[in-house]
């Protein structure tokens, strides 16, 4: 693996130049695009079984046994726990560092799925949630970068019996589990029916890591609480789901635009922070917890009814809470950051160039930067840019620069603290590499990167 030191300017505008403009037009045109394929694009499934049960907590990311689950996951509408999830991995999985056995050469584009430089689902550090340490602490060397491709989407190969051939693409939304073995991707694809929820085994490499998959949920935004339960932002709706993406086990309906959401423990209640693009407002609700189930959501906080507006011509994307309890918001097309203090005051922000997602590092915030394809660390008190920051060494990794017509992007982000980071490479693309089965050459698309020093 190569060593990349990725360097950045001083200066908080992370613009991309002038050769990038019509990309960057397009960028809303990607998305409009998605949204005009489906009128109710995130709309879930509604033949998905109604549980209230909770699915099982999280595997252990100790793992005893190598060979071996812990067959303590519950399936999704029995609490029987002598029964495995149906979707339970099969010990007879091949080595984890085997590559898929269809890349045909070697030399050709490297699937680094299962790298040395991934996190280790046995290491402690591996299994931090999504903040960084209450004090600030230590963070990630970006001085001297890593980067690897974690997953990607190879269309000579099929996931579950299905050819990847047309799907899943266009990554966005991502989120691990609070043991760390787990991350979740969501693929928007164009329609609600063929949007994609996958969710990937760290501990595994190629096609055998997708150990879940749940169609018709396109998760631009996707959280995962402390109970392994997985939350998806749907636009009209918030849906919560199983680990194993069983479900939906809960609901929050009568929602406008929701893109995206985030999940924390408050004075020990489960609070969900979710945004609305259309109507630039930040909302908070308490959710009931009885039995293990969750049994309501109500509107509470931020100084008042539990809704605050932000920036209403913002377009707001993703929010997270750091370890001090701050609330952040990226403002996609207002091209700002900000930040709040819990009870909805204290707001303030700073400009930062197609902010889509952010995570936090010990005393830094970083922040993916979409079609500027790269990244950009905050001070968390102060808000300036902190240099240098980070951007993928696309030929060094086999990948195409710009992606699938132009419209490759940095957006999905989760932050290991002072290990590591993973990022989506929405819409990405290789260079072509040969398809012996059918002849000529295709891409490997939508690849997750893991970068770390």
């Amino acid at each position: 693996m190569m060593m990349v030191a990725c360097q950045c300017g001083e200066d908080i505008d992370i613009k991309p130049d002038a050769s990038r403009d019509a990309a960057i037009v397009d960028a809303s045109r990607r998305d409009s695009s998605v949204d005009a394929a489906a009128p109710d694009a995130t709309e879930l499934d509604a033949t998905f079984p109604d549980a209230a049960e909770l699915d099982a907590t999280e595997l252990d990311a100790t793992f005893p046994d190598a060979t071996e689950l812990d067959a303590t996951e519950f399936d999704a509408t029995e609490l029987d726990a002598t029964e495995l999830d149906a979707t339970e991995l099969d010990a007879t999985f091949p080595d984890a560092t085997e590559l898929d056995a269809t890349f045909p050469d070697a030399t050709e584009l490297d699937a680094t799925f299962a790298d040395a430089a991934a996190p280790d689902a046995t290491d402690p550090d591996a299994s931090a949630p999504d903040v960084g340490p209450s004090d600030g602490g230590p963070s990630i060397d970006f001085a001297a970068l890593s980067w690897s491709i974690q997953a990607i989407v190879d269309p000579r190969t099929s996931v579950f019996g299905v050819p990847q051939t047309n799907g899943p693409r266009n990554l966005r939304g991502l989120a691990i589990s609070p043991s760390g073995r787990y991350l979740y991707a969501g693929y928007l694809n164009t329609s609600s029916i063929s949007a994609e929820l996958r969710q990937i085994d760290l501990t595994l490499s190629g096609t055998a890591a997708i150990v879940n998959r749940a169609f018709g949920l396109g998760g631009k935004s996707i959280a995962v609480d402390d109970l392994g339960r997985v939350f998806v932002a749907g636009q009209e709706r918030i849906t919560v789901h199983t680990s194993s993406l069983t479900g939906p086990i809960f609901e929050i309906p009568g929602l406008i635009r929701c893109e995206g959401l985030t999940v924390t423990r408050e004075a020990g209640e489960l609070v969900v922070y979710s945004t609305d693009r259309t109507l630039g407002t930040l909302e908070r609700r308490v959710l009931s917890e009885s039995g293990g189930a969750i049994t309501g959501a109500v509107l509470s906080g931020l100084g008042g009814l539990g809704q605050l507006s932000i920036d209403p011509n913002g377009s707001l994307r993703n929010v997270k809470v750091d370890p001090s309890g701050r609330i952040w918001v990226v403002a996609y097309a207002g091209n700002r950051v900000y930040r709040l203090d819990p009870d909805g005051g204290g707001l303030v922000s700073t400009h930062v160039e197609q902010p889509f997602d952010l995570g936090f590092d010990g005393p830094y915030v970083l922040v993916t930067h979409d079609l500027a394809r790269d990244i950009t660390r905050l001070d968390a008190n102060t808000l300036a840019a902190v240099p240098p920051g980070a951007a993928p060494p696309w030929t060094t990794l086999s990948l195409v620069f710009d992606g699938q017509n132009h419209l490759g992007a940095l957006t999905g982000l989760v932050v290991l603290p002072n290990v590591g980071f993973f990022v989506a490479n929405e819409s990405g693309s290789s260079f072509p590499v040969p398809d012996p089965v059918n002849g000529g050459t295709v891409t490997l698309d939508d690849p997750i990167l893991w970068c770390r020093p």
